[in-house]
């Protein structure tokens, strides 16, 4: 079968430091701190969008100075003496400049022929002077010039001076002129000696005002930027101009970015936000990255010590790895047995203090009635070592619970589907609060608590417990799905919900490159006057019951569950399949297996935290007379609609089958 890679790999080539490294053995901490860059914008341009990326300033005005002076570099200054350079290089018949470093030569040389030329007939260019510099300098020992020799060679030095012309340091001047023909003869594109060339003084002063100027930016710039600069290839440097011109993102919420950048070198993560910004890499998916950082590190550092490791064959790093995992589990047991002897000591040596307690236990367990009040009252000592931990329904605990019971901590389990009001019998009890929820899929939605025919409307949506616990402390994100076998239509989930923050591992469909959603179109009668809105039109009964049907003999392995956005599409396919069981009873077994997550049929508004293997969505609106979809698809035209819709996606673990009349064309 076709493979599919995974989605979102991370592909960072980042490396910490050996004390980083130990230092973030838990990664929450750097990656908060990432994610504070992430959400201050420095990973949306990295060194290859734009080459302010990582410079430095004190203040605001100090960023408008060097851009104003970036955009005069590159509207006029760099253009107009390219100009002269160029006209320049052309009159020499030199070879094009390899960067604006070498420009800087070609003018020394130019300067320098000049002033030679000054001092010098053009014929002393044409010979070799290597023996009038050796006659022109001091003696040494082991000399083989002869002082007659020697003589008459400074003699013919000097008639290479201009009339008139005398110089302090002849062999000096000598030594310049060699290094000039040999530089030349390496610049030029014909063999020719050196020459005057007329216009060099005043490109000369542009090109040092150029130079003076990108000095001044350069103290600003990354330092492999700054100091290179000057040594790019011409193209490269007038890239690079263009950019500090043009591509200023980077200088935005200069304060905000100054104290992350700091913050981040103090955290020894300098490395990591370069290229984690010349990678682009959103929030969602720092964490990722990052692990492959610490683990990629870990790994290099250990083949450090022990490089032999790096020669492993896959058979023998797999016994490696099944060898740890043995050995993290005794470990792990040899902590449950202490944990056991300790409770049990504690527990010994709380009957033996309190005898009188221990004998109202007994009393208590043997009549087969104790409940967790009763304990508390027989045996306040005693139950304090086995009645450490309790959890009930928030409407339990006021007569379950001792008024005066006090708990160190309380855990609200979906905060995000109850008030602070549902949950006020536990925080007065509790001196810390912890909130789980989620507010993509749950909200508090109130209850009646009388039997009616017509429900009654309910008052309007209260703020959850977690999103107050939230607003008042703050909150920790769990950006990663553990399931293990993945989440059915994960990237839709993510993209329309989660604004693509949750990490969700690919399902064994996904590497297969297989589909996880089934689309089941049925053709149903179009609405009447009697039932304008179609509501559970009968066509999409029957095929929701044939799925249902084909289900329990192909996959009765996997649990099952049947959603509806409309309470009578719900009721007339649970009559459908019981008189359909009835007639198959060698497929009861099937809906009566599965324990927590037995064959349900149920409604969008109904549905609450309930997961199953293969979910069958049939929305149960069917068209109107006109042909096209209704406005009004029950449950899922509710303000809660979304919320609801989202609860129904999150609860497909394998696949999801969508049953419906309605297409893309009706809607």
């Amino acid at each position: 079968s076709k493979l599919a890679s995974m989605p979102n790999p991370p592909t960072t080539s980042a490396r910490i430091s050996l004390e980083s490294l130990q230092h973030y053995q838990v990664r929450t901490e750097a990656i908060a701190i990432l994610d504070s860059a992430a959400e201050a914008g420095l990973f949306r341009q990295g060194p290859s969008d734009s080459s302010w990326f990582g410079s430095t300033f004190k203040s605001q005005d100090q960023v408008d100075e060097i851009v104003a002076l970036a955009k005069q570099l590159q509207a006029t200054e760099l253009p107009e003496l390219e100009k002269k350079l160029d006209d320049l290089v052309v009159a020499s018949n030199f070879r094009s400049a390899k960067s604006m470093a070498e420009y800087g030569e070609f003018l020394n040389l130019w300067a320098g022929v000049a002033s030679s030329l000054d001092r010098f007939i053009p014929e002393v260019f044409d010979r070799d002077v290597t023996e009038l510099i050796e006659a022109t300098g001091p003696r040494k020992l082991g000399n083989k010039i002869s002082g007659t020799t020697r003589r008459r060679l400074k003699k013919l030095a000097k008639e290479y001076l201009r009339p008139g012309m005398s110089v302090s340091d002849l062999n000096q001047a000598l030594k310049d002129i060699k290094d000039q023909r040999d530089r030349w003869i390496n610049y030029s594109n014909v063999d020719a000696s050196p020459q005057f060339v007329g216009g060099f003084a005043d490109t000369n002063v542009a090109y040092r005002n150029l130079v003076s100027d990108v000095s001044r930016m350069s103290t600003h710039l990354a330092k492999d930027v700054g100091e290179t600069l000057l040594d790019k290839s011409v193209s490269d440097f007038k890239a690079v101009v263009h950019s500090l011109a043009n591509d200023v993102e980077p200088l935005a919420n200069l304060e905000i970015r100054n104290s992350i950048r700091e913050q981040i070198e103090r955290a020894g993560l300098t490395d990591v936000l370069r290229d984690f910004a010349n990678l682009h890499v959103t929030r969602e998916h720092i964490a990722a990255e990052f692990d492959l950082v610490w683990w990629q590190t870990a790994f290099e550092e250990l083949l450090k010590l022990e490089p032999e490791l790096a020669t492993y064959s896959a058979e023998r790093i797999q016994v490696l790895e099944e060898d740890f995992v043995e050995a993290d589990r005794a470990y792990n047991s040899l902590g449950g047995a202490a944990l056991n002897a300790l409770q049990a000591h504690h527990w010994k040596v709380a009957i033996e203090a309190n005898p009188s307690e221990s004998d109202e236990l007994k009393q208590l367990l043997r009549g087969r009635v104790a409940t967790y009040r009763s304990l508390k009252s027989s045996a306040k000592n005693l139950s304090s070592v086995f009645l450490s931990a309790y959890a009930a329904s928030p409407f339990e605990l006021g007569n379950s619970l001792p008024n005066d019971e006090k708990f160190d901590t309380v855990l609200v389990l979906d905060a995000a589907g109850s008030t602070i009001g549902e949950n006020i019998s536990a925080l007065q009890r509790a001196t810390q609060v912890i909130a789980f929820g989620d507010s993509a899929i749950a909200a508090p939605i109130g209850f009646e608590i009388e039997a009616n025919e017509v429900p009654a409307i309910l008052e309007p949506e209260s703020d959850s417990i977690f999103e107050q616990v939230a607003r008042i402390f703050g909150a920790e994100s769990i950006r990663k799905s553990w399931r293990p076998t993945g989440q059915t239509l994960g990237t839709l989930i993510n993209r329309e919900f989660y604004q693509n923050r949750i990490i969700f591992e690919p399902t064994a469909s996904d590497y297969a490159g297989k589909s996880n959603f089934e689309l089941h179109t049925v053709k149903s009668k179009p609405g009447t006057a009697s039932d304008p809105l179609n509501e559970s039109p009968e066509a999409e009964v029957a095929e929701v019951v044939q799925t249902v049907m084909r289900h329990a003999r192909k996959h009765p392995e996997d649990s099952l569950m049947v959603v509806t956005a409309s309470d009578v599409h719900a009721e007339r396919i649970h009559g459908e399949l019981s008189a359909k069981v009835l007639e198959h009873a060698d497929l009861k077994q099937f809906f009566d297996t599965h324990g927590d997550e037995k064959f349900e049929v149920t409604t969008l508004s109904q549905l609450s935290h309930r997961v199953a293997d293969r979910i069958i969505f049939a929305p149960g609106f069917g068209l109107l007379e006109s042909g096209k979809a209704s406005g009004t698809l029950g449950q899922l035209s509710l303000s809660s609609g979304r919320r609801t819709l989202a609860n129904l996606l999150v609860s497909a673990r394998k696949s999801l089958t969508l049953v419906t009349s309605i297409t893309a064309d009706t809607l």
